[in-house]
């Protein structure tokens, strides 16, 4: 579906609204076709600043501008809910750090997304383990858990496809995972400092909507947090270059470790 889109900036970001384009216009849209389509929106804007206290004045933006070179704020893309008239098919881009330093917006006002995050309870470095033509993790083991010596251990969850992660704690298998409200944090990227080469992961995604990181309260006739991951329970696995093992998170000493059983595993997908 094509879209037509408009683009004002908003905190260290910018907000993008996209239309379905109409069939009815002239192609490529004047200004006449664009201000039209854009006035069926004002309900939703005057609604968006009313929550925010900022003004809003998105503008046309020509094609080449719908998808910057440029880097750009990490974005979440969201619908409008049912709290005003607007038009079908209208979806709108926001800032995360922006979001991150709003009140909750009102009831009904935008549909929120959920996201499925990987739950990393520890990483270490490229060269920190032995590769698998070494025998390393492929003959099972323990692996330690650095984090796990703590009383909360500290541990991230990605986004893996946006390169974001949330920070959050743990208190091991049986307890409850919480989150620490706030704006996400971009991940190194392989070939930058303090990229993990090694990562043990919880078993299955944690899927949590948006508004439960950012600290915002549910809407009503929905749970405050999900449902703790199925991985909560101590299943967990090792990827690595060329490696992804399953293992259980066991108790060692103080602390905690990755036991590898020696036989083989199946892929996460």
């Amino acid at each position: 579906m094509a879209y037509w889109r408009y683009g004002c900036a908003l905190g260290a970001g910018r907000l993008l609204i996209e239309l379905p384009a109409s069939a009815a216009a002239p192609q490529p849209p004047d200004a006449v076709a664009l201000a039209q389509a854009l006035a069926s929106c004002e309900p939703l804007l005057g609604a968006l600043e009313a929550w925010c206290g900022t003004g809003l004045d998105p503008q046309p933006l020509a094609l080449d501008e719908a998808a910057p070179a440029a880097p750009q704020a990490p974005a979440v893309t969201v619908h409008a809910g049912d709290l005003v008239d607007t038009p079908s098919g209208l979806r709108l881009q926001l800032p995360l750090a922006w979001l991150a330093e709003q009140a909750p917006p009102p009831p009904g006002l935008l549909r929120w997304p959920v996201l499925a995050l990987q739950v990393e309870v520890a990483a270490y470095a490229q060269d920190a383990l032995p590769p698998p033509a070494c025998g390393g993790v492929d003959g099972g083991g323990a692996l330690l858990l650095p984090g796990a010596f703590e009383p909360r251990w500290s541990l991230r969850l990605l986004w893996a496809a946006h390169g974001l992660a949330w920070s959050g704690s743990w208190g091991g298998p049986g307890s409850a995972i919480s989150v620490s409200p706030a704006a996400p944090q971009p991940l190194p990227g392989v070939d930058e400092e303090g990229a993990a080469g090694w990562r043990v992961l919880l078993d299955e995604p944690w899927r949590l909507p948006l508004p439960a990181l950012l600290g915002w309260p549910a809407e009503e006739g929905q749970a405050s947090m999900p449902p703790q991951p199925r991985g909560a329970d101590g299943q967990a696995r090792l990827l690595g270059p060329g490696v992804d093992r399953v293992g259980r998170i066991v108790p060692v000493l103080q602390g905690a470790a990755l036991l590898l059983p020696a036989d083989g595993s199946s892929a996460w997908t």
